[in-house]
């Protein structure tokens, strides 16, 4: 499959080979993929990015593609440059940011795109590659059109979208970023009218005992004086 599909997209072979390729590895079972890893990391990583530019409509083989990228990325057996792997995130946003506006899609076959982007959020660079390209917009977008979504949410969805909100310390559920119930500023209450009441009633006492001080004669103090 990784030879058929380098040769289709490198080597200027015909399309139905390409085709014929792709259609092998949308049937491939997940054990299978998670199992046997990538011969050729560099070409067929390649050769996939290129795939999934050339049929962006088919879900299933985006699906199945980061099935095998996020498989690849969780190996220890990682030899390819990062650059070949961050190729991915671009890919990933736009997949998911055309979820809300394309017909047949469901929230299930997101799953393996977002836990390929929660892998990448786990490193310094790629949670900063996430947010400059911009990750919270989109991620934030695509929460809401997956709750609005006809279709239920499967729970590992659920669970990769709070995940990724704790790392970008923004509550998807909210309009903006760093927005929420934790990062709201607290209310000013309103002063109690029994309390303006007491401060009156104290300012008054007060001015009445400056009165009675000013009334004492001075005559009454007596003083004495040694002879």
């Amino acid at each position: 499959m990784e030879s058929m599909l380098t040769l289709a997209s490198f080597h200027s072979n015909p399309q139905e080979m390409l085709q014929l390729g792709l259609q092998v590895l949308v049937n491939l079972r997940r054990s299978m993929i998670a199992a046997q890893p990538l011969r050729s990391p560099d070409k067929s990583l390649a050769a996939l990015l290129l795939a999934i530019r050339t049929f962006p409509d088919d879900v299933h083989l985006l699906d199945q593609v980061f099935c095998v990228v996020t498989s690849y990325c969780l190996s220890n057996t990682i030899t390819t440059h990062p650059r070949t792997v961050f190729g991915f995130l671009g890919a990933a946003m736009r997949f998911l940011s055309r979820f809300s506006s394309a017909a047949g899609w469901t929230p299930q076959c997101m799953v393996e795109a977002c836990r390929f982007l929660l892998h990448l959020m786990g490193s310094k660079d790629g949670l900063d590659s996430v947010v400059s390209c911009g990750g919270v917009s989109i991620l934030s977008q695509f929460n809401r059109d997956v709750m609005a979504n006809d279709a239920m949410p499967p729970p590992e969805l659920e669970k990769l979208l709070h995940a990724m909100s704790l790392r970008l310390h923004t509550p998807f559920g909210g309009s903006e970023a760093n927005e929420g119930e934790g990062n709201q500023p607290p209310e000013q209450q309103p002063p109690d009218e029994n309390e303006i009441d007491d401060e009156d009633e104290e300012d008054v006492m007060d001015e009445d005992d400056d009165e009675e001080n000013s009334d004492i004669d001075v005559s009454a103090i007596v003083t004495t004086t040694s002879p």
